[in-house]
């Protein structure tokens, strides 16, 4: 069984910051926060690491990102991000490669597991807000080619983002919803009503 003690923070809790004091990890759970948490410096295993009254925060998650995971957490782990979702933005064709590629990563790398999947965009979104996405990528909503989409995203997709204006992007949301992705609008030139339509 492995403790570690994080003594002598400023913890950051959801209704606010706890100044001296102490956060205890057994087994990778916290097990007690407080001023008073001590204990005994026998505890087998014991790790004990002094915060000097910096800031003890759980880790941020990039849902956000683009780049190789590698260079992504080389950069942001000093930054306090310890879990994030790679964006990938290709060709459909490409795609099988590029979801290879993240998992190539997640098996060898000691980060790996830091890596909670990945985002799509690009492929159901506005030419008119596409932003840096290229034109070939994008393709016309059908429930055929999200589920393509999906299949070859091997079980790592966990975000895509549609623009809600689109003709038949209704059902390509169910469909990814009853699968376990997060639908997020963007690259979007919907108003206010095709925002609100695609939101519920």
């Amino acid at each position: 069984m492995s403790h570690i003690l994080i003594k002598n923070g400023s913890l950051i809790l959801y209704n606010k910051v706890l100044s001296g004091a102490n956060l205890l990890i057994r087994d990778e759970k916290i097990a007690a926060i407080g001023r008073s948490i001590r204990p005994r410096t026998a505890l087998r295993g014991l790790t004990v690491i002094d915060a000097k009254r910096r800031f003890v925060s759980a880790g941020f998650i990039d849902t956000h990102i683009h780049g190789d995971p590698g260079d992504i957490f080389r950069n942001e782990l000093r930054h306090g991000t310890t879990s994030v979702l790679p964006v990938i933005s290709c060709s459909a064709s490409e795609l099988r490669q590029r979801v290879s590629d993240v998992w190539e990563f997640i098996g060898r790398d000691p980060l790996g597991d830091n890596v909670l999947g990945i985002r799509l965009e690009g492929y159901f979104i506005s030419p008119l807000r596409r932003g840096a996405q290229r034109m070939e990528f994008m393709q016309e909503p059908s429930l055929a080619a999200a589920k393509k989409i999906f299949r070859d995203c091997d079980g790592l997709l966990r975000i895509m983002t549609i623009a809600p204006e689109l003709k038949g992007v209704q059902a390509l949301t169910r469909f990814f919803r009853k699968n376990g992705v997060i639908v997020s609008l963007g690259h979007s030139y919907a108003d206010f009503r095709q925002s609100i339509a695609g939101i519920d």
